[in-house]
């Protein structure tokens, strides 16, 4: 009774295997992260743009194979293009995470060199920084520089993590260590609560990526988004990435030429904030 259904499922099954091969070849040339499958019954190499289309020992991969960006349309039956912060945020700190230590040292001058264009900064008294850490382009010359001009300088204050606070960075040497995974802070000074961001002429903060119309990626705490709700309305808000991490027609790297090619945005809520500025090491972008 189930020997004809069992031979079409198996040609089925044939012809899809099939169709997965021919497209993860066709993927060969894409440039991301390349790693073994992982089943003891498959031996395919797929990249990071990909799910493997075996069913896995344990994990039950996806029977397909998908674009990093696109998820499936239920009510159509097929593959829609769409842009998830998620798969984005993976993409970006991945390719960060290739960047190597010198590289990374050298961005902190040239990032200065491009704030310091910013006529909104160099008239401003009170500027909102943050003290980088791990990839991010290093803000250290920033600071200093924000110091030695005579301006307030007012860095983030985390608490026990997700806490929103400031404080005013009165000197390099006043920061500390405040564990892995967390920026250095001016431990002894005093906390000031979240709306102290509305005394800012100029906001700098950090980002994952920013697409055309401002709208930035964080890393999913919904930090700045909450802080920004009570930021001056005439404030600069500039948001600091590499150049690849910018929305654009003619993406530099293939690491974001999909999301690029994509007519949908960077998903956002009614609460999130555009940045006016998008800033890297190497140009300002007025983007409102």
């Amino acid at each position: 009774m189930f020997s004809g259904s069992l031979a079409l499922h198996g040609a089925n099954h044939a012809r899809f295997r099939e169709r997965n091969d021919a497209h993860a070849s066709s993927s060969a040339s894409v440039k991301g992260l390349s790693e073994n499958c992982g089943s003891a019954t498959c031996d395919r190499t797929v990249t990071g743009y990909e799910k493997c289309v075996c069913t896995g020992s344990k994990s039950l991969r996806r029977r397909n194979t998908l674009p990093l960006f696109t998820t499936p349309d239920k009510k159509k039956g097929m593959n829609q293009p769409k842009v998830t912060k998620k798969a984005l945020r993976t993409a970006v700190l991945a390719r960060r995470a290739t960047l190597s230590s010198d590289f990374i040292a050298a961005q902190g001058e040239p990032l200065l060199t491009q704030v310091r264009t910013l006529d909104a900064v160099a008239t401003a008294q009170t500027v909102a920084a943050y003290v980088s850490m791990g990839t991010e382009i290093p803000t250290f010359p920033l600071l200093r520089w924000l110091l030695e001009s005579g301006k307030k300088v007012l860095v983030p204050r985390l608490g026990t993590g997700r806490e929103i606070g400031w404080s005013y960075l009165s000197d390099m040497n006043s920061l500390a260590d405040m564990g892995k995974h967390r920026p250095e802070e001016p431990e002894s000074a005093t906390v000031l609560g979240i709306d102290a961001i509305g005394a800012a002429e100029a906001i700098i903060l950090p980002a994952l990526f920013v697409d055309s119309q401002g709208y930035r990626l964080g890393r999913g705490a919904g930090w700045y988004d909450r802080t920004l709700a009570f930021r001056h309305p005439d404030s600069l808000v500039g948001a600091v990435v590499y150049p690849w991490e910018v929305e654009s027609d003619t993406p530099t790297t293939s690491l974001m030429a999909e999301f690029a090619g994509s007519e949908q945005k960077l998903p956002h809520n009614s609460y999130d904030v555009p940045v006016t500025h998008v800033i890297t090491a190497e140009t300002v972008r007025r983007i409102r």
